[in-house]
């Protein structure tokens, strides 16, 4: 037992002295760090999940529901600093879209901005590259589930200057509709008409497809903003352009009728809505002052009427029951079951004498001008709010008046559109640093694996 305790205690002398890598203090605050951030995503993760039902509580305390009862609120309010994107975190069909004027405070300096309220009273914004109006450049599906914007937007930077993107609101994700301008939707919320101002052609693009066709060319020129409205059929369209209007069947090639307003052009499309659900043609008749081919604000305002009217080569235009409006050109956005139109109304700015007008014009309202003289107030809008765009399938089941949501129900919103990004990104980054440290551990397991003792 001595000579093996010898033999040992020899052998341990003439060992070499262990001695510890010399990055072994770097390997182990590399793992330090690793746990430590592994750790943090967990917790940002456990957080995020425990936040989300909470707000989701607090948000459903004053929820409405979106099939049933009023779903078009009957005032809009400003959106929130970083209020969440449609792409990011969709909140289904909208009842309205609204845009600011260029600049205005409302929409944080972002001129290609679009608010969009959903039908139970989620806001979400669409910010595009191209400065666009509703109605002029952002047209909402009458179902409200598409938006149609000129130009490239958040989410889908890579289209193209002159092409559309078509945002699906309740799932988030972008299409591509080709190149043109938008000029409106049918009212089967599947097909959209778009125009291209250097070639004057026209494409009808299926959302539903993805497919579009081209339909020819446009006889005259399209005013701005353009007045388009599609025929019950969702196929005939009616064109106003700088002469008169066109209506062309489904191919886009035939003129159906061709009517020439008077050369003071004192009759025009009333906007989206012009034909009633009774097939019957509406135009804003001007009684006086500014006429359909103002276009900049230095023109004076006009006081207008709503008439309908039979084009053609000898056109009519029949006497108005509806109150007459003051201000801007207005443009009617859909049709009620009592037959009052829905309008959208810029009131007036009085500007001195000899001063151009500068800033955004009157405050805009959504008024329901009723058949034998009467209106109603609809919809009140941020002061900076320039055009809206509603859901013509709610105005046409008579869906307004839904409160607006409570500040509780704003702010849990909020929260969530904030977290929906965060919680993707989080969870991205946890399953980067699972799968990278599977594959270390992997890689360890075959080094163990294949070592061999020496000698």
């Amino acid at each position: 037992m001595t000579r093996l305790s010898d033999a040992l205690r020899t052998l341990a002398d003439e060992a070499p002295a262990p001695l510890p890598p010399p990055d072994l203090w770097r390997r182990g605050m590399r793992r330090h760090r690793r746990r430590q951030a592994v750790g943090a995503a967990t917790a940002a993760l456990v957080l995020v999940g425990l936040l989300l039902p909470v707000t989701s509580t607090l948000d459903a305390e004053s929820a409405r529901p979106a099939d049933t009862g009023p779903a078009i609120p009957s005032a809009v309010q400003r959106p929130w600093p970083r209020q969440a994107q449609a792409t990011d975190a969709p909140a289904g069909a909208a009842a309205l879209i609204a845009t600011g004027y260029g600049g205005s405070d409302v929409f944080d300096n972002f001129e290609g901005r679009t608010l969009a309220v959903s039908r139970d009273g989620r806001y979400r914004l669409v910010d595009g590259l191209v400065e666009v109006e509703a109605g002029d450049g952002a047209h909402l599906s009458p179902d409200g589930r598409l938006l149609a914007v000129a130009g490239a937007v958040e989410g889908a930077e890579d289209i193209p200057y002159g092409e559309t993107a078509v945002i699906d609101l309740a799932a988030g994700r972008v299409s591509r509709a080709g190149g043109g301008h938008p000029l409106g939707w049918a009212p089967d919320s599947r097909h959209l008409l778009l125009y291209d101002p250097d070639g004057h052609r026209t494409t009808r693009y299926d959302a539903a497809t993805g497919s579009s066709w081209e339909l020819g060319r446009l006889a005259g020129t399209i005013p701005v903003p353009p007045y388009v409205t599609f025929t019950p059929d969702a196929f005939h369209f009616v064109v106003s352009t700088g002469s008169g209007e066109v209506e062309y069947d489904e191919r886009g090639s035939t003129a159906l009728s061709r009517g020439f307003y008077a050369p003071e052009f004192r009759y025009r499309l009333a906007g989206p809505a012009a034909v009633n659900p009774d097939g019957l043609r509406a135009y804003w008749q001007t009684v006086s002052g500014c006429n359909p081919s103002c276009a900049t604000f230095t023109e004076p305002i006009g006081e207008f009427r709503l008439v309908f009217g039979n084009p053609g080569a000898l056109p009519s235009f029949g006497v108005s029951d509806f109150d007459r409006v003051t201000g801007w050109m207005p443009r009617l956005l859909g049709w009620l079951p009592d037959g009052s139109a829905v309008v959208e109304v810029r009131e007036p700015v009085v500007v001195p004498v000899g001063r151009p007008r500068t800033g955004p014009p009157g405050r805009t309202h959504v008024v329901a001008l009723k058949p034998g003289g009467g209106r109603t107030p609809l919809v009140d809008l941020p002061a900076d709010a320039h055009h809206v765009d509603l859901a013509r399938d709610l105005v046409a089941d008579g869906r307004f008046g839904a409160d607006p949501p409570s500040a509780t129900a704003r702010a849990a919103d909020w929260v969530r559109g904030l977290l929906a990004p965060l919680l993707a990104v989080l969870g991205a980054a946890a399953a980067a640093v699972g799968v990278a440290l599977w594959l270390r551990r992997r890689r360890r397991s075959v080094r163990r694996r294949s070592w061999t003792a020496p000698g």
